[in-house]
């Protein structure tokens, strides 16, 4: 078993916690779970570069969105996201919620569809789809009853269907076509390869 620090520039251990495992930082701040919490299914914290511990404590951190300044967290089966002066919780009313806010935009699970709601948690694209990814460059990947296939911020299609698809790597997608294979698209949904 392995436990780890944070440490600043000058390798100085910013607190005398430790921890089993690091996330990665973003804005200054990590999201790390305790070694030997007292409680260990509420383990999770985030840490500031200056030293500052989140005030609550969390079944699961997740990294910090730069362009939302907001970090999705989990405490029992409740959703959050964490601002990041590490003090504010904004409550999430989904059953189950993507990894991180991109392009203003969070997966949300509501009565088993996808949708996307933005930072405050209002719906701005309807629970639709079997699956939702995150969104990258104003494009993200969705199964609806057709196949996969990606859609703008409002929702709007903007590829073909595909078989199976990663997700977009800055302004690309690698996808799987029914009948010619592996292709990669561009955010527009045009065919590059």
């Amino acid at each position: 078993k392995r436990d780890y620090s944070l440490l600043d520039r000058n390798f100085h251990p910013i607190s005398n916690l430790s921890f089993s495992r690091l996330g990665v930082t973003q804005l200054g701040i990590t999201p790390g779970y305790l070694s030997n919490p007292e409680n260990l299914r509420v383990r999770g914290l985030y840490i500031s570069r200056d030293g500052r511990l989140s005030k609550d404590r969390f079944c699961q951190c997740l990294a910090f969105s730069p362009e939302e300044r907001l970090a999705v967290t989990r405490i029992g089966d409740s959703y959050y996201l964490l601002e990041d002066n590490l003090e504010k919780l904004r409550p999430l009313r989904f059953a189950q919620v993507g990894q991180y806010i991109s392009d203003g935009l969070l997966p949300v699970l509501v009565k088993n569809l996808w949708g996307y709601c933005d930072s405050r948690g209002r719906v701005m694209i309807p629970p639709q789809f079997e699956e939702a990814r995150e969104f990258h460059y104003g494009r993200a990947c969705v199964k609806a009853d057709m196949g996969w296939c990606s859609i703008d911020t409002k929702g709007n299609v903007c590829s073909p269907y595909f078989a199976d698809t990663a997700d977009f790597e800055g302004a690309h997608c690698c996808v799987r076509m029914p009948d010619t294979g592996m292709e990669i698209i561009d955010k527009d949904g045009h065919f590059t390869s």
